[in-house]
C-alpha cells in the first residue's frame, strides 16, 4: 500500500490541498487508519496552535487600503509601460511618436 506522504497529510488536515489531491488522500484514508490517526494528530496539532497563538494586533481597514492602493500603483506602472512601448518616450510639445510593436 503507498502511503501518502507527511507534508500531504498535514495539508489534508489543514484542508489546503488542491482538490485532486484531497480526493487522492481521501480516498487513501478510507482504509488506512494509520494515515487517519496522522491526520487526526496533525488537526489536533493545529487547533493548538491557533488556540496558543496570539491574536495579531492588524488594522484590517488600513492593510486593505495600502493593498489596493498598491494594486493600483502597479496596474498604473503596466499601463505607463505599455503605453511607452506604443508611442515611444516624447518630449514635450512634441506629438507622439508610434513605434510599431
Amino acid at each position: 500500500m503507498h502511503h501518502p506522504n507527511e507534508s500531504d497529510l498535514a495539508l489534508y488536515a489543514g484542508n489546503d490541498l488542491s482538490r485532486f489531491a484531497r480526493l487522492r488522500v481521501d480516498w487513501h484514508l478510507r482504509t488506512c487508519g494509520k494515515c487517519q490517526q496522522e491526520v487526526t494528530e496533525f488537526s489536533s496539532q493545529r487547533a493548538e496552535t491557533l488556540r496558543n497563538a496570539p491574536e495579531p494586533e492588524v488594522n484590517w481597514d488600513r492593510l486593505a487600503a495600502e493593498m489596493k492602493a498598491n494594486i493600483r500603483l502597479g496596474l498604473e506602472a503596466g499601463n505607463v509601460s505599455l503605453c511607452r512601448r506604443c508611442i515611444g518616450d516624447t518630449p514635450p510639445g512634441r506629438g507622439p511618436r508610434w513605434q510599431p510593436l
